[in-house]
């Protein structure tokens, strides 16, 4: 599932699917949360522990013998943080590793 927070205006939610999503809405459900309140709730509600991914000094910098059994990563958008909203409801701070002179991390 891909959780998306925020108002998406009626007439543009198609082009949203279409441009954001890239075809990705075909085979993942996209479940749209009008608060990062409100995606947390459900998040909690389906039994998921709630990550926020970083890049830099304020992730978590240890391996986990036993980590949750359901984990929410939460994307910022590109070039931004995790929102101070979101973060308040988060479990932790991770960086995803990455190979190359590049942060980004795609998720096609």
């Amino acid at each position: 599932r891909v959780f998306v927070v925020g108002k998406i205006r009626a007439r543009r939610k198609e082009g949203f699917a279409k441009r954001i999503t890239k075809g990705s809405d075909q085979w993942l459900s996209v479940v749209h949360c009008a608060t990062a309140g409100d995606c947390a709730a459900k998040l909690r509600s389906l039994g998921y522990c709630i990550w926020a991914v970083a890049n830099g000094g304020a992730a978590l910098r240890q391996r986990l013998d036993k980590p949750p059994s359901k984990i929410a990563l939460v994307f910022p958008r590109e070039g931004r943080r995790v929102t101070a909203e979101m973060s308040a409801y988060c479990d932790a701070v991770v960086s995803l590793g990455s190979v190359g002179v590049t942060a980004s991390c795609n998720l096609s």
